[in-house]
């Protein structure tokens, strides 16, 4: 967290901050279901998004952890 990078197999990948903040957000509540709404309010504070914001994050955030992504991220 301290470097703000995911690296897979070494190599680092590259994240969009707000899909960074995706990961970290995550990460921090392991085996918790998180709401959307929750989601939306913790990555994009004081924004106004459509829920296509957040499905994008989801979708790089698991494409970036690779074929464990969907199983990591449900």
């Amino acid at each position: 967290i301290e470097r703000v990078e995911l690296a897979r197999d070494g190599v680092p990948v590259a994240l969009r901050p707000k899909t960074y903040a995706l990961l970290v957000y995550l990460a921090d509540r392991p085996g918790v279901l998180v709401g959307k709404q929750e989601l939306l309010d913790a990555v994009w504070p004081g924004l106004v998004v459509t829920d296509d914001s957040l499905t994008q994050a989801v979708s790089e955030l698991r494409a970036a952890l690779g074929e464990a992504g969907a199983a990591l991220i449900r």
